[in-house]
Order: structure tokens, then sequence, then C-alpha cells
């Protein structure tokens, strides 16, 4: 049964920004808070011994008992109250309150024990979260400078340390600093790891949820197009009215295998096999492909000759797929009936650029910062209405950094300079050794 994290007879009607944990990270923070008590309340109950045997104030060693006592039963606070911020905010105070007064006694502000004070803000942070530990940092800013004030007016009675209170005084800072210090490290090191894990079984689930449900479309369609194949064997006549039906269906086919092709090569599964590429093939067969897109929008493909002998280092079948016909694709996409997308190339010593641009309507450029910031676009609508899957640059970027290579868009929208409007797409891609 899950826990709450406020407690409904305390509670953190004080602290409003606490971040609900699931209950494996409340475990762990409890065990965190375990540890954290143990370790400083050690420091503590040695600085109220020494207020006894080497100090002369009897208030000093009853307030570090009192406070000592208190820090030391926040675990059991918790267990009680179910709120890591109370119990924290409890344990972190009377460690302040001590640490005040020990200093108070014992030089004031120019006493060792101060030094203390940083560490407060790093134990709420681990424990609740950064607005809990900019608090705190404010908090400690201000108790110090309350000690300076004190100070400086005067008010700080004269250091009650015996000299062998003073050498066991900073023993205790050098090594207690070392020990929390050195122990703080570890924390964060093992915390980083348990995120690590967290986020990488809740991907794995993710990812075996993403496979079973393309799957489970997949067998559906397969079926269906089979299905309207057996029907427009049949009846022929009925092949122009189930032709939506048919771009419908292919259109969520490619949807589904583009983003398992990503899923596969984001995980690892999908190996290139780099070879040699003939930028003239290359191109022969993107063209093939999207021969009747071209004639039903009457887009002219106008390929420079010149590039055609250029060869590239890739994958033959996902450099065609996954990029150069996404490419290509958002090309005629965007483009008005009756434009032209040129296909031309740069040579850049050892990489070669193959640069797909259009007339269409352009690519807003708050979308373009979109695209760098996140990788990706939102599918929209082309000139035609034509749906995309939204994967386009997406997978194209995924390749060419897999393949050593890079993606450059520069667009102009129709609104900003009709004049000039259109998207140029540019892949760097390695050069071949020269082939014989």
């Amino acid at each position: 049964m899950k826990m709450p994290e406020v407690s409904p007879l305390i509670g953190n009607w004080l602290f409003s920004s606490v971040v609900e944990d699931d209950a494996l990270t409340r475990s762990y923070k409890y065990r965190l808070l375990v540890i954290i008590t143990v370790l400083t309340g050690m420091l503590m109950w040695m600085y109220s011994f020494l207020a006894i045997f080497l100090i002369t104030s009897e208030e000093l060693a009853i307030i570090g008992f009192a406070c000592s006592t208190i820090h030391a039963l926040c675990p059991v606070l918790y267990k009680t109250t179910r709120s890591m911020v109370f119990s924290v905010y409890t344990m972190v105070t009377a460690g302040m309150v001590f640490q005040f007064s020990f200093s108070y006694y014992t030089g004031g502000f120019y006493s060792p024990t101060l030094i203390w004070f940083a560490v407060l803000p790093m134990i709420v942070g681990i424990l609740t979260n950064k607005t809990h530990a900019l608090a705190w940092i404010f908090i400690c800013v201000m108790d110090f400078m309350l000690m300076f004030f004190l100070q400086t007016s005067r008010l700080v009675p004269a250091s009650q340390l015996t000299a062998d209170g003073r050498v066991v005084a900073q023993f205790m800072v050098g090594l207690g600093l070392i020990g929390l210090v050195g122990g703080f490290t570890l924390f964060f090191i093992e915390l980083g790891y348990f995120y690590h894990n967290k986020i990488s079984a809740k991907n794995m689930q993710i990812r075996q949820l993403f496979r079973a449900i393309t799957h489970d479309i997949l067998n559906p369609l397969a079926s269906i197009e089979f299905t309207q194949s057996r029907v427009i064997k049949q009846y022929p006549n009925l092949e122009s009215e189930l032709n939506h039906s048919r771009k419908t269906i292919a259109n969520i086919r490619q949807t589904v295998e583009n983003a398992r092709y990503f899923d596969a090569a984001d995980s690892g599964r999908v190996v290139l096999n780099i070879l040699p590429v003939s930028v003239g093939n290359l191109l022969d067969s993107v063209g093939a492909l999207f021969e009747e897109r071209l004639r039903e929008k009457k887009i002219v493909l106008e390929v420079d000759p010149d590039i055609r002998n250029i060869h590239v280092l890739g994958d033959e079948i996902s450099l065609r797929t996954q990029v150069v016909n996404n490419a290509i694709s958002n090309a005629i996409k965007f483009s008005s009936p009756g434009a032209k997308i040129e296909v031309s190339g740069v040579s850049h010593g050892s990489e070669f650029e193959l640069v797909i641009r259009d007339h269409g309507v352009g690519i807003p450029p708050e979308r373009i910062l979109q695209w760098e910031s996140v990788g990706g676009l939102a599918s929209t609508l082309g000139t035609w209405g034509e749906k995309g899957t939204g994967f386009g640059l997406l997978l194209m970027k995924h390749y060419l950094d897999k393949a050593h290579g890079r993606l450059q868009v520069h667009s102009v929208c129709s609104h900003i300079d009709p004049k000039n409007k259109g998207t140029r797409i540019s892949l760097f891609l390695k050069k071949a050794p020269a082939i014989s």
C-alpha cells in the first residue's frame, strides 16, 4: 500500500514544494536518513561530551545533550509521521542550534565550529529537494551573519574552551569534515547508480510494451491488406474506391515501421554495414519509389548529373530508406503542384554534402529551433493534406549520427520571403575511397 508523504497529523503545510516520491525512492531515502543521522549524531555526541569535560559552561552541555537526543530520534519521527521534510528539518534544526551555541561559547564568529553550517543545506538537499536546499542556504547565511553581528556588537563572551579542548575541537572539525564529505560523496555516487538503474528498468518496461503494441498493430494491418488485395483481385472496379483506405493503411504501417526501426537502432539492435554506396544508384531507386507521387503532384525531381558518379560510405539500405527517402518524401509533401525539387552535391575534403532543395512552404523558425533542441518535429499536413509520421528528421539525424555524418536544415517560410521560400536539407556523408 502506498504511504502518503504528508502526515495527516503534522504534515508539511509550511513546505508546499514537497516532491512526491514512489515507495522505492522513499525507502532508499529513509536508509540515507538513518546513515546520515548516525554519522552526524556521532559528531554531535562527541561535541556534547567535549562540552562537559573541556568547556566551563554547563548550559552548553545541556543544550548539546538535548539537541543530540532530538537529532537521534529523527528516523523514528519519520516512521511515525511519514514526512521526510518534517524529519529532516527537525534533524538539521537540532544540529544548527547546537552548532550555533557551541560557536557562541567557543569564540563566536572566529570559532571553527561555524564551518558545519555548510553541511546543513547539503543534507537537506540529499533527502528532500532543491527548494528546501535553497531555503537552508538562506537560513545558514542568516545564522552566520547573526553571529557576525553578535561578535561586532561585543555580545559574544570570551571563549570558554580550554587549551586541550581547542586541540580536540580542531581534530573533530578536520576529521569530521573528511568523514562527512567522503560519506556524502559516496551517497551521491550511490544515488546516481540508484536513479540510473531505476530509469533503465522503467525504459526497458516501456520498450517491451512498445514492441508488443507495434507487433499487435502490424498483424491486423497485414490481414487487412491481404483482404483488400483479394477484394480488388475479385472486384477490380472497387480499386479506386479502396485506394484511400489502402494509402491510409500504408501510412500507418510506415509510421509503425519507422518507430520500430528507431527503437531497434536506439537500443543497438541495428548494425550498420558501412560500404561504398553509389549516389547515382541511390537516387535512381529513390526516384523510382516516388515516381507516382511526383507524377500526381506534377513535381519535377531534378538531379545534378555531376553527382551520379560520387560514392559515399554508408549502409545502403538504411541510407536509402531512412535518410534519402525521408528527405525526398518531405520535399514532395511540402511542395506545391508543378514545383521543382533539386538534388545536388558539394565536396568538402573527406565529406560529401548531398543537398535536397525544395521550393515549398518552408519550416517556421520556431519549429527549426524545436528540432535542434529535441531532435524531432510533430507531423504537419502537406500542401495536398498529406499526413506524415513525424519521424522523418528524427530518423535521418539518428542514422547520420551513427554513420559519423551530419544533418543541416535551412528553411525560409513562404510568408517571410515568397521568392526564396523552401527548405534545404544537407546530408553530410563520408566520401568513399576512389573505386577503379
